[in-house]
This record gives C-alpha cells, structure tokens and sequence, in this order.
C-alpha cells in the first residue's frame, strides 16, 4: 500500500547498531497532501515507529523522532502530523513536536440493556428492546425526512462525481487531507488491513453527490472512517442516521470514529444522540519555519480530520 501511495513513496529512517551491525529501529512518515483557507501544504504523517526490544531507551527512539523533526524545519515537509500513543507522543514532544491534546472520540452504543441497567437498574434494561425499537423508528424517519430529494445509495468506488463534490467544498474547509477520487480509492479500496464500504447522498436530477461517508466493521463495531458533506452539519447528520440503520442491520453494537477538530461532524453526530470523550492518541504536530499560516496549522480548531485521516 505504501508503494502505491499516490503522492510518492515514504521517507524511512533507520537507526543501526555499530556494535552489533544491526538495524535497531525505524521511523516512517507517509507522504500527504492538506487543504484549507485556500491553500495546500506538502505534508507527512508518523506511521512506522519501532525501536528493538533491547535498545528501548530514550535515546535510539528520540535519535529517530529528531531526525524527523529535522527533515520538516529542513522543509522537505511543510508539516509533520500524527497521532502517537502515549510513550511515542512523550518522545516526539522532547524531539521538538508540538502537542494539540488529545484526538475526541465520538460514538454511540446502539444497545440500550447496559445502560438503561446502569442508571434504572436491571429490570429497567428489560425494556431495551423497547427503547431499541424506538430509536430506529426516530432514526429511519430522521433519514427520510432530512435527506429530502436526495437519494441514499452505496457507492461501489470513488470516481468523478467525488472529484466534483471536492472541487466544491475544499475552499470552505479547515486543513483536511486533499480528498480526491485518486486519494480515496488508494487509501480505502486499495486498503489491506480492513474492508471499507462507501455510502453517497445522489441528487435525484443529476448524478452529483452532495455528501459520502466512508465505514467499516470490526468487532461489533461500526467505523466511521470519512465523511464529507456539502451541507456541513446537516449533511453530516443524514449521512450518519444512514449509518445508524446499517449498524443495526449488522447487528453492531456501537457506531464509532475518531475527530481531530472536525467541529461540523461533532455537532452533526451529537444531534443524533452520539457522546464525545479523549482519545488514547495525542495530536503532535511539526510544522517548518516557513510554512504558510503556521499560526493556524497549530490550532486544532482549524482542522477535520477523521478516523481515516489519523490512520492507516
């Protein structure tokens, strides 16, 4: 997947041992595209960070995040970004990446039973099949009601019409991953580690799209893994009440994703009953001397990403 990448290869660095004359550890950044404002930044995201069981001190992990952190002030990226878990973060931020606090998880349990328990006791959880019913009730008709004409179908692959929707919507963006059919269809058709399926919102006059989201399923869990909608807010919700009915069908338990920023589909999903909290990843983030609007680029405000984004 890496190879294919369409914005070129990976940069990879490696740490040897002279004593042992043995690769000690790597460190990868995965070449990216970002739009927002009206502009573009040539960017990097951390993936690959491994150091050997035996050298797993501060100093082989920190020798490799520098290098990093120098290749971006160097400008070979604009911006280095990536969401760490909590040890990596911790040797970044001594490397010299700025933190921007956690990633936000959004999502919402689609079974009822615990939680009714939880708070009423367990003979209140008797009634979930009850209060389950209901809730694809408000949601089915959620879809039908908000997506007026529009039509909700799935999308087989990522073609023109996706090109369309973004040469629409990028200029009224935060900093986003540039979300072109070539993009889409290298990361999530040509994605080896999960299977993704699409869904769009078609206009019934035209084949236009007005909005997509991106969605796998794991573990009883249903990933929301994209989403662009034209209408902000309210394309978001649709697209996402869409998303609750294929849950139930699937018989998911929870419909989830990860946000960075991403203010439109945060408030799309929580008028649909969906919770926020911390993620387990922190947002750290490089960014070059010269780097157009660098003031902005270090405000989480100013950015969307979403599951798809902080991953791979």
């Amino acid at each position: 997947m890496y190879e294919q990448n369409p914005l070129g290869p990976v940069s990879t660095w490696v740490l040897e041992s002279t004593e042992q004359d043995a690769v000690i550890g790597v460190a990868t950044v995965l070449p990216r595209m970002l739009s927002g404002f009206g502009r573009t930044w040539r960017a990097g995201v951390t993936i690959d960070f491994a150091v050997s069981h035996g050298h797993r001190t501060l100093g082989p992990a920190l020798m490799l995040q520098k290098a990093i952190f120098a290749a971006c002030r160097e400008q070979q990226f604009d911006l280095v970004y990536g969401f760490p878990i909590e040890a990596a973060s911790r040797v970044q931020t001594r490397a010299g990446f700025t933190p921007l606090g956690k990633a936000t998880e959004v999502r919402k349990t689609l079974r009822s039973a615990s939680a009714l328990a939880a708070r009423y006791g367990r003979v209140a959880s008797l009634a979930a099949p009850l209060v389950d019913g209901a809730l694809r009730v408000v949601e089915n008709v959620y879809v039908r009601s908000a997506a007026g004409t529009h039509r909700l179908t799935e999308a087989t692959m990522f073609d023109e019409r996706f090109d369309a929707l973004w040469t629409r919507v990028k200029d009224t963006l935060p900093v986003t991953i540039e979300r072109t059919s070539t993009y889409l269809n290298w990361r999530y058709r040509q994605c080896p580690h999960a299977r993704y399926r699409a869904i769009v919102m078609q206009s019934p006059a035209a084949d236009d799209i007005a909005g997509y989201g991106v969605w796998s399923f794991r573990d009883g869990q249903l990933i929301v893994a994209d989403m662009l909608a034209e209408d902000g807010a309210r394309g978001v919700r649709v697209l996402t009440a869409e998303l609750l009915r294929l849950a139930r069908e699937l018989g998911a338990t929870m419909v989830t994703t990860r946000c960075f920023g991403a203010s439109a589909m945060i408030e799309g999903q929580r008028g649909l009953g969906f919770r926020t909290g911390e993620s387990a990843r922190d947002a750290m983030i490089c960014v070059a001397p010269n780097a157009a609007a660098r003031d902005a680029l270090v405000d989480r405000s100013n950015w969307y990403l979403l599951h798809g984004d902080t991953d791979v």
